[in-house]
């Protein structure tokens, strides 16, 4: 069985980085997240640990 994380996030970079290194990568085959339009570096966090974000913007 395949096992997808999807992270919805809005200005967690401290929430992000506090968590992410507990986050079990290795037994994740997929990770996705949805972000609602950022502006602390969640973002940015994200990219450069080669996760997709896709952007919402209202």
């Amino acid at each position: 069985m395949k096992s997808s994380l999807i992270i919805l996030t809005l200005n967690e970079i401290e929430g992000v980085k506090a968590l992410f290194d507990r986050i079990p990568m290795k037994t994740v085959d997929s990770c996705l997240v949805i972000d609602g339009g950022s502006t602390d570096g969640t973002i940015e966090f994200f990219e450069a640990h080669d996760i997709p974000v896709i952007v919402q913007t209202i």
